[in-house]
């Protein structure tokens, strides 16, 4: 908890400029998810100037929610530049079971690209990792996730798994931790996965361990869930949620995460 929180004042220091190449149903939000949380947000997809932008950047969001092959291929440009220079990208390869295509994507961007830190549903990951599960963005109803799988893949691409569900699970292939913090109804408004992404991109921009970066941003949005879900008094208040959430991350504070952040890790409660 001490490096969490370490970690989040970084980010107020810091402020990191984050870029997004990320799908058209949540770009704002994502946006103004970085901007509560402590970071700036850039948002160029034209595979013209993301190599000329990403250098100006602290990290970068590979989100293939609305993936096309132009979006792809600026992805790669812009990877390639980052890893050239540093700086940390995270992806979240949103649905990639869905389509032959979009799987075909995923996998190309995991062998072209050093990444910091893969977010996903369990679902998303268990397909990544080669368990077929789940054509969208929902987790399959029969999924069994296999964290030892997880792990190894992780250990394997030498990068962080962030897994989000009723608990997230986070893996650097060594490490494991567990967050608890958050609500059901955060999966009941679009795009709070891309936004998860966004704040660890926030967190590793900073300059902050990945592992790190990707427990703190579930706890921070986890600790926003349960915020707004307080105050739309449990009831199903969908677009109130939505915007009590962001009040909630523009909010944070160390205080709020000493409190109320709930995680294991290793197995032992902190």
């Amino acid at each position: 908890m001490e490096r969490l929180l370490a970690s989040f004042e970084k980010i107020k220091t810091v402020h990191p400029y984050v870029h997004h190449i990320t799908n058209a149903v949540t770009m704002n939000d994502c946006a103004n998810m970085t901007l509560a949380a402590g970071g700036s947000p850039a948002m160029a997809h034209a595979k013209e100037e993301v190599a000329e932008m990403i250098c100006q950047m602290s990290a970068l969001v590979l989100n293939t929610g609305t993936i096309t092959q132009d979006a792809f291929e600026a992805m790669l440009i812009a990877g390639k530049a980052a890893n050239e220079n540093g700086i940390p990208i995270v992806l979240d390869p949103v649905a990639v079971g869905a389509t032959a295509f979009r799987k075909r994507v995923n996998e190309a961007l995991l062998e072209a690209l050093d990444i910091a830190v893969i977010r996903g549903n369990a679902s998303e990951i268990m397909t990544l990792v080669g368990v077929s599960s789940g054509r969208g963005v929902d987790v399959a109803v029969d999924l069994v996730f296999d964290e030892e799988k997880v792990m190894a893949f992780a250990s394997e691409k030498q990068t962080v798994v962030a897994t989000s569900g009723a608990v997230d699970f986070m893996t650097d292939g060594r490490r494991c931790a567990y967050c608890h913090n958050g609500v059901a109804m955060l999966s009941e408004i679009t795009g709070t996965g891309c936004m998860l992404a966004s704040v660890i991109g926030v967190g590793v921009g900073a300059g902050n361990d990945a592992f790190d970066s990707a427990l703190l941003a579930s706890v921070m949005i986890g600790i926003a869930g349960e915020e707004a879900y307080a105050a739309v008094n449990g009831e199903r208040k969908l677009g109130t949620f939505r915007v009590q959430l962001f009040d909630a991350m523009a909010t944070m504070s160390s205080e709020k995460i000493n409190a109320l952040g709930r995680i294991d890790v290793d197995g032992a409660c902190f």
